[in-house]
């Protein structure tokens, strides 16, 4: 790509990590990306005032749609880097600022080539929560969209390379919160009150049974107060569920219901319980992955084709729902450290790359 839109993409993306935003907060991050586009294209970005878009029109065909994340992580800034965020608590840590800037990249350079396809370049909000791709998915209503392509940074994978994945690319997941209430009592009498930690004792201990086929993360248990004179009387179980199918996702979640109430009768307790966070599994389409490896090829990119899904959740599958597409991956590097890390920033130079890869993609409609 040209080396001056590849230095005005990383100028975008070290902004973007000096000030980032959380799911759902993400106001001056729109306006920092609105402010580049309309400053080095001939483009008009649309801001619905929480994710932005643009319409790149050339014909009354159908258009291929492109799309990328912007949202931040509730993390500090770790490493010592001259664009460390400025925001306590806030980090791009999962590379957002890079596939932002990727995108900005792959803009400029079709806002100076002119091709010939109508394309819907996609800024979405609130990945990291799924909130974003539920609203995003409606433009698909609105302009007539063939499919749609997308990447992740990825580490473990060698460096600048593309990873691929037929079918299922990332596991589809849901958030559980299990509350059970019984009656506190004095610390000295507990037979006068229901503590819910035994039940709570055994649904964890048979967490193994019930969520046989899933992968099942226990990621936090709070039951009763930091008061040693008080036997507890409620309490939480928080549980992330995750299956390569939607069907196993609801049958282990009947599961874990029937037995808490099971549990629940059993000690007297009450029982509730709410979901957040539902990734639908992500599935890659045959043709659009054929289309991503013939991209690389084109490029002389070596690509891996990886053997099994990601188990992290990625709600690009919300789009692939809905028409065909793919998500590929650009590697950071073996040893390179993950996202979600203190150690991880996004490699400036994959840039270039999924820039690359998606001008070749344009050829592919």
């Amino acid at each position: 790509m040209n080396s001056k839109n590849y230095d005005i993409a990383v100028q975008l993306r070290h902004e973007m990590h000096r000030h980032p935003e959380l799911s759902n907060c993400e106001q001056n991050t729109l306006k920092l990306i609105t402010n580049y586009i309309e400053k080095y294209t001939d483009f008009k970005a649309i801001n619905t005032g929480t994710y932005l878009y643009v319409d790149y029109k050339v014909n009354d065909d159908k258009y291929i749609a492109f799309r990328c994340d912007i949202d931040a992580l509730p993390m500090d800034e770790y490493i010592d880097v001259e664009y460390g965020s400025v925001n306590q608590g806030v980090c791009h840590k999962c590379g957002h600022d890079g596939h932002s800037s990727t995108m900005l990249a792959f803009m400029l350079e079709v806002s100076q080539q002119k091709p010939k396809q109508n394309i819907l370049f996609i800024f979405q909000h609130a990945e990291e929560t799924v909130d974003g791709a539920k609203v995003c998915v409606e433009l698909f209503k609105k302009y007539n969209v063939d499919c749609i392509y997308g990447y992740h940074n990825m580490s473990g994978l060698a460096y600048k390379k593309i990873g691929i994945i037929y079918d299922i690319a990332h596991l589809g997941s849901y958030g559980m919160e299990i509350e059970l209430i019984g009656k506190e009592s004095h610390a000295s009498e507990p037979e006068k009150g229901i503590n819910p930690v035994f039940a709570f004792a055994d649904i964890v201990a048979n967490l193994s049974t019930l969520t046989k086929g899933a992968l099942c993360s226990v990621v936090h248990l709070d039951v009763g107060q930091n008061a040693y004179g008080i036997s507890a009387g409620k309490g939480y179980l928080r549980l992330t569920i995750r299956s390569d199918e939607d069907e196993i996702l609801t049958a282990v979640k009947n599961n874990i219901v029937n037995y808490t109430k099971e549990q629940a009768q059993k000690y007297g307790l009450s029982a509730n319980f709410t979901y957040s966070d539902y990734f639908p599994v992500t599935y890659n389409h045959k043709e659009s992955v054929d289309k991503v490896i013939k991209a690389a090829n084109n490029l002389h990119i070596n690509v891996i084709n990886l053997e099994k899904p990601h188990r992290a959740s990625e709600d690009f599958g919300v789009y692939t729902q809905a028409i065909k597409g793919a998500m590929f991956y650009i590697g950071n590097g073996e040893d390179y450290p993950s996202i979600h890390t203190d150690e991880y920033d996004f490699r400036d130079e994959n840039i270039a790359i999924g820039a690359d890869m998606y001008m070749e993609l344009l050829k592919s409609i």
